[in-house]
């Protein structure tokens, strides 16, 4: 079965969110050939058989906290290979949600995925004062935007407990607990290895079988 755009229920056309992709990727300051970025989006696609970094610290699990509207969320730490307080999104026309756009690391190019759609949110606006969490297990693989209050913070994982009623269907299987004060904590295995934040057709519409 073919991937679709949540928010229409039409067919996905990846060909094309490829093709927009690598129109973006041109534009940029430091442009980077279509090889470069097919290769990073097929990298991205295989980056499920890699295993996940330890999170915990002295016996806690230490996680990055950060807001997205009237809630918070956490990842933990070792999936978060850099923080940007300000970042510049070069956005795809036309790209379903949650894909928003692509940022250029140095010549890397990063998909951004926005987690409102998913966790029933409206999109976030995107400006160059918002943050940015690049994420994955032992490279960039690819980035959310965050609002307020980023922090770290320790976490026991036996405080975390099942979500509630609160979190709708499709967005439970992204969280790995809840805590008593009302944070949220992203499993951030999944963020990374879920179809929706996968740019590849043949691997989206496999997982959604």
């Amino acid at each position: 079965m073919a991937a679709s755009d949540e928010r229409s229920g039409s067919p996905i056309d990846w060909r094309a969110v490829h093709a927009r992709l690598q129109r973006v990727a041109q534009e940029q300051a430091q442009p980077l050939s279509p090889e470069r970025v097919r290769q990073v989006m097929d990298e991205r696609a295989r980056a499920l058989a890699r295993a996940p970094a330890p999170g915990r610290v002295s016996g806690g699990l230490e996680l990055v906290a950060f807001g997205l509207g009237q809630e918070r969320y956490a990842v933990e730490s070792a999936y978060v290979q850099r923080l940007l307080r300000r970042a510049r999104v070069t956005e795809v026309p036309g790209a379903p949600a949650p894909l928003r756009g692509i940022l250029n690391l140095q010549g890397e190019v990063v998909a951004v995925f926005d987690l409102r759609p998913v966790l029933q949110g409206a999109l976030l606006e995107l400006t160059e004062r918002t943050g940015m969490l690049v994420l994955g297990e032992q490279r960039a693989e690819l980035a959310v935007p965050v609002e307020a209050g980023i922090e770290v913070v320790t976490v026991a994982p036996a405080k975390l407990h099942a979500p509630g009623a609160s979190v709708v269907p499709v967005a439970r299987e992204l969280v790995r607990g809840v805590t008593r004060g009302g944070l949220v904590v992203l499993n951030a295995k999944a963020l990374l290895s879920g179809p929706r934040f996968v740019v590849d057709a043949g691997r989206s519409a496999a997982q959604e079988r």
